[in-house]
């Protein structure tokens, strides 16, 4: 689109050599503003043989009514390196003409204010363009898209934002859908060993009910959480590097049921799920919430009723016990209650089909919320914070459901985590907004790491869900891997774990039919702080639930540890 001005006259410092043959391009001089300084000046001249209508081309149909500084009061360098460089503005604008002071000027007082670009990295316009969001923020009501304060927050902003400055970069860097890719594979190559069995464990029994997750203290050894109502801790033994013993003296987080009459309180069902330290001694927790509207523990309506959130627990004792990190609102992702489809006490809770719909017969149609986050990994690309939750945000599922990426550039900060919106982290979980969700992944995000063998991040779970084919409905039952070299994607289409070396079938997910859940990779020998990294042997520690009489995946379940293989 195209934005046509009338000229006026440049200062007098620019006049001789920037405003030739004044009457040939109409450059007039009112009455009481003689040579005032404007934001318009000749692009060419008569005598230059140049075009005498001065346009602005407004990429991508940004089209304001009016351009300009817009009143901008930020105070920057406009002759950073990142924004201006002399020669570049001479050879986009060949019709410019003057001393290179005289054109510096020229960019500092009217040519970043009416968008032109002075580097091939960044074109102000096609920043704009680029982040709808970003530029309906920098237009004014007038219409004044304040293409100054847009300079001055890609100084600010655009490398840990990851933004483009022109559009040909955000096009190449945009993650686009990929088939998988098999230079890579991983399979299991040595176990199994037992790491804990609920039926026999006779102390402080506790049922495996969520990933285990890892971290390494302040006095050097690891420590792995295993969640539960009652979430438990396992110490590596000092004597005796990578033993662990269960600690029985008190749960780190037990479920207080009275804490909360109602679901904004978030605190009835907490299962501890991530854990992260930077010190060892300080330990951050992200915590599944699960509000079941009163109904007895293991009824049929406790099941087909839960509205599910994800809060942030600290712990200041390197991990004997959490509490809800309130200094900054500890409650990170929860669905609005308007997403409920009916009243949870009726005995019927399956809600009538509409016109055309077929009938509902999972039963689990008032299940929803964002919950059962990853691990948390700080990324060595830009140390930010970054963790994977499911959004499910209609109980009968939709085009929404699906993996969010959050980041966090603070981890003690619980306010700070926003969710990819499919071009920047922008939106809060907390406010009944959703994320876009990852492509490829389906819902897989049990276990998240930087694997130091494949050159990028190793994602491992259970994909579930539909596929186009018998075949691929199938395999998304099995244990999976994906990998991609940026958090964002494109993450590869998942593909089974190859457990061809050991007996039996592969790893089908227990609420697929299977018997297996919340698989969690470990890497002892690498054994960063918080197990970020995974090289090529990583441990595998995946649920096992016992089958009853029908051959249904029973509560009884133990905890086994494989050695992985990937190559």
């Amino acid at each position: 689109m195209q934005h046509t001005r009338r000229q006026h006259c440049p200062t007098t410092a620019t006049l001789a050599s920037l405003c030739i043959a004044i009457a040939a391009v109409g450059c007039e001089i009112e009455p009481g503003r003689a040579f005032e300084d404007s934001g318009d000046i000749d692009d060419g001249a008569a005598s230059e043989g140049g075009d005498t209508d001065d346009t602005i081309t407004i990429a991508r149909e940004v089209e304001p009514s009016t351009v300009g500084d817009c009143g901008y009061s930020g105070v920057f360098n406009r002759f950073d390196g990142r924004i201006f460089d002399l020669a570049t503005y001479r050879e986009l604008y060949p019709n410019l003409h003057g001393t290179d002071q005289e054109l510096r000027d020229h960019w500092n007082n009217h040519g970043l204010g009416e968008g032109r670009a002075a580097h091939h990295s960044f074109k102000v316009q096609e920043y704009a363009a680029n982040y709808e969001a970003l530029l309906a923020a920098y237009t004014t009501a007038t219409g004044c898209v304040d293409f100054v304060g847009l300079a001055h927050h890609y100084l600010l902003n655009a490398t840990h934002e990851k933004r483009h400055g022109t559009a040909a970069e955000k096009d190449a860097n945009t993650p686009q859908p990929q088939v998988y890719t098999p230079e890579f594979s991983v399979a299991l190559a040595a176990g199994p060993s037992e790491f804990y069995d609920h039926d026999t464990d006779g102390s402080c029994a506790s049922r495996p009910d969520a990933n285990i997750r890892g971290f390494v203290d302040d006095s050097g050894l690891t420590q792995l959480t295993m969640g539960d109502v009652d979430s438990y801790r396992f110490v590596e033994l000092p004597s005796n590097a990578g033993v662990f013993a269960k600690d029985c003296q008190a749960p780190i987080l037990s479920s207080d049921l009275m804490l909360s009459p109602g679901p904004s309180q978030y605190r009835d069902y907490e299962w501890v799920m991530s854990t992260y330290s930077r010190d060892g001694s300080t330990v951050h927790a992200l915590v599944h919430n699960e509000h079941h509207y009163g109904f007895p523990f293991g009824s049929a309506l406790f099941n087909r009723n839960q509205k599910m959130s994800v809060t942030q627990f600290v712990s200041h004792d390197a991990g004997q016990s959490f509490a809800p990190d309130v200094s900054n609102g500890f409650l990170l992702a929860f669905p609005p209650e308007a997403n409920r489809v009916l009243d949870p006490i009726n005995d019927n809770p399956d809600p009538p089909p509409g016109p055309g719909d077929p009938p509902d017969t999972t039963g689990l149609t008032n299940v929803y919320g964002f919950f059962e986050p990853s691990n948390i990994i700080r990324s060595p690309e830009d140390n930010a914070y970054y963790v994977l939750v499911h959004q499910k945000p209609d109980p009968r599922g939709g085009a929404d459901q699906g993996v969010c990426l959050l980041r966090n550039l603070d981890i003690e900060d619980a306010s700070g985590w926003r969710a990819w919106d499919g071009e920047n982290f922008t939106v809060p979980l907390n406010q009944g907004q959703l994320c876009q969700p990852l492509a490829n992944i389906v819902v897989m995000r049990s276990s998240l790491t930087y694997n130091t063998t494949l050159g990028e991040f190793l994602l491992v779970g259970f994909p579930l869900g539909e596929g186009s084919t018998e075949e691929e409905t199938d395999n998304r039952k099995k244990l999976s891997f994906s990998h991609a070299a940026d958090l964002r994607g494109p993450w590869s289409v998942p593909q089974p774990i190859d457990t061809s070396a050991l007996p039996g079938e592969a790893f089908r997910a227990a609420s697929a039919g299977g018997v297996h859940g919340y698989p969690s990779v470990i890497d002892h020998e690498i054994k960063s702080a918080n197990f970020t990294y995974s090289g090529g042997h990583p441990s595998l520690y995946i649920t096992e639930f016992a089958v009853d009489e029908t051959g249904a995946a029973s509560t009884a379940r133990r905890v086994m540890r494989y050695e992985l293989e990937i190559r």
